[in-house]
């Protein structure tokens, strides 16, 4: 009978006291395992396999799952708490960029805060998106004065002093005959210096249309226009030099300028005058 403590060589090694590798009682499935090479080939694989599992397990208690699309109410809450989401929209903590016009006011904080919510932002990632759509605004709103000052300054290098009744002309025909998608159509354009001439040229033309059938019309913008005409025609009405026909129609075409402009004809020392008419 074979001596167990000798080996088959002959040697007299202690077989008995030699403990088998752990790896050679592994299922032959997970033999197979590529990951598990770097251990096998290691003499302290164990060791550090199990040093490798602990860790795994550490990390597995502060990973973040995202739910999927079965996960209850309670999974989601959990998900959304561990990715510091506020539970109510009004922790959030938003600071607004300062502007001499542009103003974010507690409505607009409100639903903004709402929307960051809703859509499950970050504390910090509400804050880049409330710099960003800040930016936006203010962006557009500087570009929008800067186009508006160059038009004014262009219309008084050309228009001189009567900029300002070529601007009221414009915003007239506007007001007047277009509609809120016109106006949403032209806003682009709005500061654009052709634009301009041709709604005012539209609105000098339609004014003294306006005279010739006496239909008068008047709004502030055309206010001291109207008041400089009707100047105009009461010299032709105390003109002595013109025929009594001239003066009677300057006179009338006055009043009627006055009545719209005031609510009464104007007072003046020209009664008599108008009985010779």
């Amino acid at each position: 009978m074979a001596d167990p403590n000798v080996s088959p060589d002959g040697s007299q090694d202690n077989l008995q006291n030699v403990e088998p590798s752990w790896f050679d009682n592994l299922h032959e499935d997970y033999k197979k395992e590529k990951t598990l090479e770097k251990f096998t080939k290691d003499k302290d694989g164990l060791n550090n396999l199990t040093k490798s599992y602990m860790e795994l397990e550490k990390w597995k208690g502060k990973a973040i799952r995202v739910p999927e699309d079965n996960a209850t109410p309670e999974e989601v809450a959990d998900f959304r708490k561990k990715l510091g989401i506020p539970e109510d929209p009004a922790k959030y903590e938003l600071k607004y960029k300062q502007h001499d016009v542009i103003k974010f006011d507690d409505n607009s904080d409100k639903e903004y805060k709402k929307l960051a919510h809703s859509i499950g932002l970050t504390p910090k990632q509400a804050q880049a998106l409330a710099d960003f759509e800040a930016d936006r605004i203010i962006s557009a709103y500087d570009l929008q004065t800067k186009n508006y000052n160059n038009a004014v300054e262009e219309m008084k290098k050309e228009f001189g002093n009567d900029y300002q009744v070529v601007l009221d002309r414009a915003n007239n025909v506007l007001r007047t005959f277009a509609d809120p998608k016109d106006m949403e159509a032209i806003k682009p354009y709005e500061n654009d210096l052709r634009l301009v001439r041709l709604l005012a040229k539209i609105g000098s033309q339609l004014s003294e249309h306006s005279f010739v059938k006496g239909d008068i019309t008047t709004t502030e913008d055309t206010r001291k226009e109207l008041e400089k005409k009707a100047q105009g025609l009461m010299e032709i009405y105390l003109d002595d030099a013109r025929t009594l026909s001239e003066r009677k129609r300057a006179n009338q075409e006055a009043q009627a300028i006055y009545e719209k402009l005031y609510g009464t004809k104007e007072v003046s020392g020209t009664a008599a005058l108008e009985k010779q008419l």
